[in-house]
């Protein structure tokens, strides 16, 4: 008798298709064991069958039957317990599987966001410009030419008092905001654009951006940039003071937004494709959203809202805050650093993936399906006595299609 004849009459019985009995006659039969005496079920008599019209034959009760019975109930336990392993394997090669996937493609949603944008841009304008930029391309205009690069720099005085209004918006290109040890601010204005020399490049960009400062207030914004014929990028680097709270926002259609030692008590960035950096930040309420790319998030927030379409999220949060994060496909990875006296929940799900918490000591679970097999998972977690404790922090983490991991 074959492995796979034996395993096919065990499966059989574990999946309730023939009763125990009657694997028990397969077996005999196809292994060729000789023929038992039957004997009754109730009177234990040999040569007696079981009741009539029970439907199934009579078990042998003779020496062997007693170790036929236990033989039957181990294998069918060995068949059970092997396709239990087998799932659980399917499923971690599974999540293993959506991982990697939401890896690659949040690589290459990045790839293709920024070819989508250029494509889009060129080919959503008039017949008359898509005619001069095919033209331009086969007899060497500007479009097919070289890339010009220029930069402006502006510099500027500051009150010595009050927060700081700042807002940075440009259709294509990257932002920075940062600080450093001065008094004044500095601008630095990113240019490029497709023309043949450096004085035309200077009339491609004339008055495609503006600036204005109003004490505390400092705006810079690009003015129909993406509009032009001849695509181009301007993106903004701002440098205030090391110390000097701001409240904050930067708008990118197409690009990313960098926001590095800063302080405040708003921060608002948003990019339809581009990656979002904070480091080292201090703010009491942040929002962060970006359609395709990865965020990382570094510092102490009182509230944070982070979200991406496509890509990873990385944060390492500090203080007392109620922090969500969520991403459709990608991985969300998370450190909370502990501070003494203040009780922590974490809530993280995901519907693709795995989800694991390490570090909450002392702990009142409230959900745990980490152990399920298939579906979404979710994990529910909190220090005891959480609710009445006079400093909390609250973390919820989400994402479709890939792995939650949260460390304190």
């Amino acid at each position: 008798m074959s492995r796979e004849e034996k395993a096919l009459i065990l499966q059989m019985v574990a999946e309730g298709k023939i009763s125990p009995e009657q694997g028990a006659e397969l077996l005999r039969a196809v292994m060729g064991v000789p023929e038992i005496p039957k004997t009754s079920l109730a009177s234990g008599r040999a040569g007696q069958v079981g009741p009539a019209g029970s439907g199934s034959p009579g078990f042998a009760q003779g020496p062997t039957a007693p170790k036929l019975r236990e033989s039957i109930r181990a294998s069918v336990q060995d068949t059970i317990e092997s396709a239990r392993l087998s799932a659980e394997k399917a499923v971690s090669d599974a999540e293993e599987i959506a991982d990697s996937v939401s890896k690659k493609m949040e690589g290459f949603g990045e790839i293709a966001g920024r070819e989508g944008e250029r494509i889009g841009r060129v080919l959503g304008e008039s017949g008359a410009n898509i005619g001069r930029l095919i033209a331009g391309m086969f007899t060497g205009g500007s479009y097919g030419g070289p890339q010009q690069e220029l930069h402006d720099t502006i510099t500027g005085e500051l009150p010595a008092d009050g927060v700081l209004d700042i807002t940075l918006i440009t259709g294509n290109g990257h932002i920075t905001l940062q600080s450093a040890d001065q008094t004044g601010f500095t601008l630095d204005v990113k240019k490029k654009v497709a023309a043949a020399s450096q004085e035309e490049a200077e009339r491609l960009l004339k008055d495609k951006y503006e600036f204005t400062q109003d004490g505390n207030i400092l705006k810079a914004v690009t003015k129909d940039a993406s509009a032009s014929w001849n695509p181009m990028s301007i993106g903004f680097n701002l440098t205030i003071p090391t110390g000097r709270k701001a409240s904050v926002r930067l708008d990118s259609t197409n690009g990313r937004l960098t926001i590095d030692r800063i302080e405040g008590p708003e921060l608002r960035a948003w990019t339809a494709n581009g990656r979002i950096e904070v480091e080292k930040c201090n703010f009491d309420d942040s929002e962060v959203k970006t359609a395709n790319g990865r965020i990382e998030y570094d510092g102490r927030v009182a509230k944070l809202r982070g979200s991406t379409a496509n890509g990873r999220i990385v944060a390492n949060l500090s203080g007392v805050g109620d922090w969500v994060l969520d991403t459709a496909n990608g991985r969300i990875e998370a450190t909370l650093k502990k501070e003494p006296h203040v009780a922590y929940q974490v809530d993280v799900s995901t519907t693709m993936g795995r989800v694991d918490v390490s570090g909450l000591e002392d702990q009142e679970v409230l959900i745990d399906e980490t152990r399920q097999r298939r579906g979404s998972k979710r994990y529910l977690a909190r220090s005891k006595g959480f609710e009445t404790a006079a400093a909390k922090a609250t973390f919820k983490g989400a994402s479709a299609m890939g792995r939650v991991t949260v460390s304190l």
